[in-house]
């Protein structure tokens, strides 16, 4: 990934979704499993957050659409970063 792989990944996001944007200046980046995962709301229709961690040479996204808020979402990345 580039040198801000969330920003990266975000531009793209919302210019394809079109449902919402990824508020890039809320960012929550937290450690787990080795990874750091970056996590932002979602702005926009469906209240939703996505999540971001690279393992190895793999770019791993998470979209929580369930309405969650932002610590439960980090929980279930934390839990998707051990699976993985």
């Amino acid at each position: 990934m580039g040198s801000d792989p969330f920003s990266d990944f975000a531009l793209g996001f919302d210019s394809t979704f079109g449902a919402g944007t990824i508020d890039r200046s809320r960012v929550t980046e937290r450690a787990s499993n080795g990874v750091t995962v970056m996590c932002a709301p979602v702005v926009g229709a469906t209240p939703s957050n996505v999540c971001l961690w690279q393992r190895d040479d793999v770019a791993w996204v998470l979209v929580d659409f369930s309405g969650s808020q932002m610590p439960a979402t980090m929980e279930l990345a934390a839990a998707a970063t051990a699976a993985a």
